[in-house]
Parts: structure tokens; C-alpha cells; sequence
């Protein structure tokens, strides 16, 4: 059979990642769903259209593998893309072969199993927020620096200019949102890990939730540091923390 020539060059790069998309899915023996960008509003709902059609089809499989490269987000947008994905699959993997940072890292969490090779990336639970002028702002960065400020007023160190800065620079309402959006990023990720990605260890019931408690809890605060985690041997001593636990499977490729 002689393949027809594409229209046009959207539709030669169209053909070519369908093929892909085929061959990886077989390789994998997954259904592929490929997120590249940031998880604003929207993104959920996109997510929720294209997995329901997907899960239509006769081919389609119990296990789904999620290509995830994001610079971050919404943790609210987070939280319903993992509800759908888990719903309608019973093993959901994450491939990190970049990036996925903020947002992205606590999204990645609720996988069963996540691969990653040298030069991905992961980053600390600094979630976005939306400030009433309408700019995404992290919302960490905000909170470090308003509890080094308070750490210097307690400790009589505070400079005019900074006094001036705690008073008109921060909104106190604000501030309060933001520690919301941690909170919520860190009860996210606790839960997430224990329900999928521990929920099979091989050990006694009472061995197991011990276990599991004590890596959640020692991976949601390695992430809450406001530092860059790289799985190539850069921090070390994170990343002895991150084997131990079994988090992370690491690949050639």
C-alpha cells in the first residue's frame, strides 16, 4: 500500500506523531496521554475530554502512561486532573524526560510509578496563585520571604526599610491564600503518595503504613524547600532520601 502524500506540513508532522504515539503505546503496553505546558484552568477540562474519548475506544487499556513536561500551576487544577486520570485507570505512570516543576512536581506524586533519566527535572511544591491584577506569582516565594522578615522583627534586626516593607508590601489577606495553597500542595502530595505510589509494597499491613507515612511525610518536606531537585547525583543527600523510598525509576533513554 503506497502511503498518500500530507497536504501540507501540519499534517506530515501530524502522521508522524500518531505513528509514535502508536509505537509507544505498544512498547508500553499504555494508553499515551502527552501534557506539555502550564496547568492553568482548562487544562483540566481538556485533560477530562481527551482521556473520556480515549477510554471509548475498544483498544484502549487499564494502565495509562502521562508524558509530563510543565514549568507548573494551579494545585486546584492538579487535584481534578489526578481524580480524572485515576478514575478511569487503574495504574497511571508519569515519564518525566525534562521538567516538571511546582505544580507539575506534586501531579507527578500521585503516579504509581514515575520514570525519569538524567537530566530530568523536579522542583519544590511552590504552587501558583493569581494575584487581583491577574499575574501568576509563586506563592512560596512570598511566604519565605515574609517569615525571614518576621524571624528578623523577633529577633530586633529589622531595618526601617523592611518595616516599611511588611506593612505596605504585604497583603495580609494575600499571604493567608498563599499559606492556604501550601497547606493544600503538602496535604495533596502526603495523600497522593500513600494512596498510589506506596499502595503496593510487599510487607505486612501494619510495616506498610508505618513505611509509607514516614516516606510521604520525609518527601513532601524535601519538596516544600525552595531548591531544585535533580535526579543526577547533584544533591546527593536527596537523592539517597528519594531511593530509599523507591520514588523514582531512572532510565538511559
Amino acid at each position: 500500500m503506497v502511503n498518500s502524500i500530507p497536504k501540507d506540513a501540519n499534517e506530515f508532522v501530524e502522521s508522524h506523531l500518531s505513528q509514535y504515539l502508536q509505537d509507544l503505546e505498544s512498547a508500553l503496553e499504555s494508553d499515551i496521554l502527552s501534557v506539555n505546558g502550564l496547568l492553568l484552568f482548562g487544562v483540566d477540562d481538556a485533560i477530562r475530554k481527551a482521556v473520556e474519548e480515549r477510554r471509548q475506544q475498544p483498544q484502549s487499556r487499564q494502565k495509562l502512561a502521562v508524558i509530563l513536561t510543565t514549568a507548573g500551576g494551579y494545585i486546584e487544577v492538579v487535584q481534578r486532573i489526578v481524580h480524572t486520570l485515576h478514575h478511569h485507570y487503574d495504574i497511571v505512570n508519569f515519564i518525566v524526560p525534562n521538567y516538571a516543576f511546582s505544580a507539575g512536581t506534586v501531579l507527578v506524586m500521585s503516579g504509581n510509578d514515575i520514570y525519569m533519566n538524567y537530566y530530568s527535572c523536579l522542583g519544590p511544591i511552590d504552587p501558583q496563585v493569581e494575584t487581583e491584577s491577574g499575574q501568576r506569582v509563586p506563592a512560596l516565594g512570598y511566604l519565605i520571604q515574609w517569615e525571614r522578615l518576621l524571624e528578623k522583627a523577633n529577633n530586633g534586626t529589622l531595618t526601617m526599610a523592611e518595616m516599611g516593607l511588611m506593612v505596605n508590601g504585604f497583603d495580609q489577606a494575600a499571604l493567608y491564600k498563599y499559606e492556604q495553597e501550601r497547606a493544600l500542595s503538602i496535604a495533596f502530595l502526603e495523600e497522593w503518595l500513600v494512596k498510589y505510589k506506596f499502595k503496593n509494597w510487599k510487607i505486612t499491613e501494619t510495616q506498610q503504613k508505618k513505611l509509607q507515612k514516614l516516606c510521604a511525610k520525609r518527601e513532601r518536606k524535601l519538596l516544600a524547600k525552595s531548591l531544585m531537585i535533580r535526579i543526577d547525583g547533584i544533591l546527593m543527600a536527596m537523592e539517597s532520601q528519594w531511593k530509599f523510598c523507591g520514588m523514582i525509576k531512572t532510565s538511559n533513554c
